[in-house]
C-alpha cells in the first residue's frame, strides 16, 4: 500500500498526541524536528524545532535547545 504525504502527516501529529495526552501541563519538553512547518501566519520555515512545554509551543526555530523527541524530517507540520 502506496503511503501518501498526508498519510504520514496524520500519524506524526498522533504520535504528538499520544505522547503529550494525560501529562500536566508543566512536566514535559518535546522537541520535533521537521522539514517545514507553517507558523500560522502563512510563512513556511525550513528545517525548523518545535518546542513544546505541556500544551503550549514554547519556541520554533532552527535553534531550539533538547534532545529530538520526534525527528518528522521530511514532512510539514502544521500549528494547531
Amino acid at each position: 500500500m502506496h503511503v501518501t504525504w498526508w498519510m504520514r502527516l496524520a500519524l506524526g501529529i498522533a504520535c504528538v498526541w499520544t505522547a503529550t495526552a494525560g501529562v500536566p501541563a508543566n512536566d514535559k519538553r518535546i522537541v520535533i524536528e521537521a522539514s517545514a512547518a507553517f507558523d500560522g501566519k502563512g510563512r513556511m520555515l525550513r528545517d525548523t524545532r518545535i518546542a513544546i512545554e505541556g500544551t503550549k509551543i514554547a519556541f520554533v526555530g532552527a535553534k531550539a535547545t533538547g534532545r529530538v523527541d520526534y525527528d518528522l524530517r521530511g514532512l510539514t507540520v502544521l500549528p494547531g
